[in-house]
């Protein structure tokens, strides 16, 4: 994917992979409720694929969003800021425990546990932990639901704004 100028097929797939993140749809899942493969989920938010106007109306639908956000929507900002993010910490051992300190003083500040914030989201508490600890890489998706739950602002974050 090119990051300065990008087609509208990649602008629409990070757009749905953005809706997608917002509703907490997994790939398969939505793959499923289309009736196509996981692949081709993959495929569509990468750019390379694009549904036809019936499944592309029933996405929208499955998304909970408009099509005009998918085609004209800026979603794809805040997946390429993630994705910045991610990048940075896999780069930057120094930027990467700054992340999660991040994290988990948020979390600390909304007054969370480790087991509520891991039931939430269906996982253990030791990989919330091991997150917050710089012990587990982080993605693009649990990123966004992180900072979606802590009220964190991703572009503070990737600024090194935040105060800890």
């Amino acid at each position: 994917m090119i990051y300065g100028e990008m087609t509208m097929e990649e602008k629409i797939g990070l757009n749905i992979r953005y809706a997608r993140f917002k509703s907490g749809v997994s790939q398969t899942e939505l793959a499923k409720k289309l009736g196509v493969c996981t692949g081709v989920i993959f495929k569509l938010e990468h750019g390379v694929k694009l549904l036809g106007f019936n499944k592309s109306i029933r996405c929208c639908e499955i998304l909970g969003v408009h099509l005009d956000d998918i085609v004209y929507g800026n979603g794809y900002e805040k997946v390429l800021l993630l994705q910045r993010i991610v990048k940075r910490c896999r780069e930057n051992e120094e930027y990467h425990k700054y992340v999660c300190d991040a994290l988990r003083q948020a979390r600390i500040k909304k007054n969370l546990t480790l087991q509520s914030v891991a039931d939430l989201h269906g996982v253990s508490k030791q990989a919330i932990d091991a997150l917050e600890l710089g012990k587990s890489g982080i993605s693009n998706k649990w990123l966004y639901l992180l900072c979606r739950l802590y009220d964190l602002s991703p572009e503070a974050l990737e600024e090194g704004e935040l105060s800890l």
